[in-house]
């Protein structure tokens, strides 16, 4: 077998040569169109027998020319061949640039693989016009994934103003031939979230309920929300426990930690903790970080189990150690504590630290702390206030009280004062009281410079709100979790 595959890739090599003679391809423009397609079907043809030959890989820069000469000559499969090999360095020079142009011009006659590659890049980008011009051309040629990005941009306004009846066209397209997200996304719409969504909560039902036969796990999540939101009728509630608790069954992770929830709480179901903590146990020993932690809230209170704070701080720390942030954060607390454990500050501070670093807001909060007071760690206010300000981003209104203080017990510059000015002002925003109280503040006022740097503060608070709400953030409730950390 051996001898013959190499008889074979000789004879290919053989072609090869015959394609890329001076005779063939000195001067393309003198074929005829059909002559160059005939040229790149050959081309093609050879390169897809090398590849199925090659064993060792030995020849991929020769089919990479060949599918490359094939594509240049205009053969839309060879375009989207070597736009494929482009994007990986697969036989040619790493290039994405050169790999969305070859994929652009196999689009161009329609080629289904090339635009769903589109879709998929121009989806990870903020060029909106080509965003939707692909799209829109894989929609309307068939493709998928096409069909329910489009719906998806439709539905929420991303490069095109937002229309619900079109997003639902393109979702209903998608979901007739069996794509489960399309049947989430279009449920979504019937949920009637946004203003102006057609609310029919039990045909929302239906369609995440369909969703999930289908394998899709965003189904299942939505129809727990629905759920545990109290949203629709109780014989959609009902229903919709069954479905999920059918899909813990059969042993799907996520599914038993959606089950255990909602029996936790009594949404859909009677309350049985017990049951909920044997569903949370399955889905924690799969590795759901979630349910670990859910776990681990029932050993912490003596819920459905006898408390057992040792084995809250295990699974807790099970999923710590899968980067969950918030789960460091509360390992960090029983090691500062002595929850289960021997205090050991080291530990707590560690552990804080990579909370704060993976983002959770509480730990930001309190690793501020630590720096504004020198708890364990040498006293910094510029290390404090640039913690207090990461949650505070997050919407976290004690840092935002605390960047306050922080800034103008420690200002040295204007900068420092129209810093803390701002953040003065979007902590008023929390209450009407709050506001009128700092306006008749600001309005009693005296000193000019004061005036000024009030009034800056005040514009630059507008501008970071509106940021904020605009790209879905929202002002965090107070919460005394952050007590324990600063002792």
């Amino acid at each position: 077998m051996l001898d013959v595959r190499r008889a074979i890739a000789v004879a290919t090599l053989v072609a090869v040569a015959v394609l890329c003679s001076p005779d063939v391809r000195s001067d393309s423009s003198t074929t005829t169109e059909l002559e160059r397609e005939n040229i790149a079907f050959l081309e093609v043809a050879v390169a897809h027998i090398i590849d199925f030959f090659d064993f060792s890989y030995s020849y991929t820069d020769v089919t990479s020319s060949l599918y490359l000469w094939a594509a240049e000559l205009g053969n839309s499969g060879a375009q989207a061949t070597i736009a494929d090999r482009y994007l990986i360095g697969y036989g040619v020079a790493f290039d994405p640039d050169e790999a969305v142009k070859w994929w652009e011009r196999a689009a161009e006659q329609s080629n289904l693989h090339a635009l769903e590659m589109l879709v998929e890049h121009y989806r990870k980008t903020n060029d909106h016009i080509a965003q939707i011009k692909w799209t829109r051309l894989a929609a309307e040629a068939g493709v998928l994934r096409g069909q329910v990005m489009l719906g998806w941009y439709y539905q929420r306004g991303v490069g095109l103003e937002r229309d619900t009846d079109l997003a639902i066209k393109w979702y209903s397209l998608a979901a007739e031939r069996g794509d489960p997200l399309a049947y989430t996304n279009l449920a979504t719409i019937y949920e009637g979230r946004q203003k102006g969504d057609p609310q029919d909560l039990a045909k929302a039902y239906d369609l995440h309920i369909k969703a999930i036969e289908l394998g899709s796990t965003d189904g299942l999540r939505h129809l727990t929300w629905l759920i545990r939101h109290d949203k629709g009728s109780r014989e959609d509630r009902s229903r919709g426990f069954d479905v999920v608790l059918q899909e813990a069954k059969k042993g799907i992770p996520v599914a038993q930690l959606y089950a255990g929830k909602m029996l936790l709480e009594g949404k859909g179901t009677a309350r049985n903790v017990e049951e909920a903590v044997q569903w949370f146990l399955k889905s924690a020993n799969a590795g759901i970080d979630d349910a670990q932690l859910e776990l681990a809230a029932c050993y912490a209170h003596g819920t459905g189990v006898p408390q057992d704070l040792a084995l809250a701080l295990y699974w807790r720390t099970a999923a710590a150690n899968q980067r969950n942030a918030f789960a460091q954060y509360l390992v960090s607390l029983a090691y500062a504590h002595g929850e289960g454990v021997v205090v050991d500050d080291g530990l707590a501070l560690r552990w804080l630290r990579s909370a704060a670093a993976n983002n959770d807001y509480h730990a930001q909060y309190a690793l501020g702390l630590r720096y504004f007071n020198g708890e364990g760690v040498e006293k910094n206010p510029n290390l404090a206030i640039r913690w207090f300000r990461r949650a505070a981003r997050q919407g976290d209104r004690q840092s935002i009280d605390a960047l306050v203080r922080t800034y103008f017990e420690y200002s040295t510059t204007s900068d420092d004062i129209a810093n803390g000015l701002m953040w003065l002002h979007i902590s008023a925003h929390e209450t009407p009281e709050r506001r009128a109280s700092f306006a008749a503040v600001a309005a009693a006022e005296q000193d000019p410079t004061r005036q000024y740097m009030n009034m800056y503060g005040e514009a630059r608070a507008v501008v970071w709100e509106d940021n904020f709400r605009a790209t879905g953030g929202k002002f965090l409730p107070r919460s005394n979790s952050h007590v324990q950390t600063a002792r």
